[in-house]
């Protein structure tokens, strides 16, 4: 079997016709680095946090708002040494990562992620899909947003309309303050609530309401009755000006007189 060779002017169309493919081929390439700084420049100027992670899940790209909103750099979450996602949501993530990529849409969840900081935020999360074409690589864009702030307000309104409906249901005065003090307790996740209030003539602070898991503890500190000056709510009462106490021991001065 004999094959027939090429003639000069078939290998030139040859060489013609490659040289056109590298061409295409480079300004794709060109193209595709064009659109990746596109869109990295678009989202450095997202206001919300951006992160994007390889079909891995490695991360890829933080934002600036990523690191405003949760103080973790590009390197710490690269590194693995960011503590973003809190205990006990790996699996919920895993999940979420799944039903992404197996729907290919836009997907929206609530859920929870750490700041570095410590705190442990409630984040509205939108997931999507990329391809090469768009960011140079395929893989995960999810946008956060801080709705930490929204969700005490809504909780503090539901509280007050709960304390609001329930007036008449208390016409006694301690009873009631027992139950703002549970709703308290409840809003605040904390194991006891106070309400405190002011014998101006013997200068002492009494509990008429109280909210405690123990009852025997509810009922003892409603006998209590203490000095304006050995509680952190007398120098409220002095200057008008609210005060928290974050650390009972390290902020012990304010009350232990």
């Amino acid at each position: 079997m004999m094959v027939k060779k090429a003639t000069y002017e078939e290998l030139k169309q040859k060489v013609v016709r490659l040289e056109k493919q590298v061409t295409t081929f480079e300004q794709n390439e060109v193209s595709l680095k064009e659109s990746e700084k596109r869109y990295r420049t678009l989202l450095d100027f997202a206001p919300y946090p951006v992160a994007t992670f390889t079909l891995k899940g490695n991360i890829s790209y933080l934002n600036p708002a990523f690191t405003e909103v949760f103080g973790w750099t590009f390197e710490e979450m690269r590194s693995g040494k960011a503590l973003f996602i809190p205990q006990g949501l790996a699996l919920e993530t895993s999940e979420k990562v799944k039903e992404l990529f197996k729907e290919r849409k836009v997907i929206r969840y609530v859920t929870k992620r750490r700041s570095k900081d410590g705190r442990v935020l409630d984040v509205l999360a939108r997931g999507t899909v990329f391809s090469k074409s768009e960011m140079g690589v395929s893989g995960e864009l999810v946008i956060f947003r801080d709705i930490t702030r929204e969700k005490r307000i809504a909780k503090s309104n539901d509280a007050m309309l709960r304390i609001s409906m329930a007036l008449p249901k208390y016409p006694d005065l301690e009873d009631l303050l027992d139950y703002i003090s549970s709703e308290i307790k409840r809003l605040l996740d904390t194991q006891g609530a106070l309400v405190i209030l002011l014998d101006d003539e013997k200068k002492e602070f009494f509990f008429p309401g109280a909210a405690y898991d123990d009852n025997a503890t509810k009922n003892k500190i409603k006998e209590i009755r203490l000095p304006m000056d050995s509680m952190a709510s007398g120098q409220v009462v002095k200057t008008g000006v609210p005060l928290i106490v974050n650390d009972a021991y390290k902020d012990s001065g304010l009350y232990l007189k």
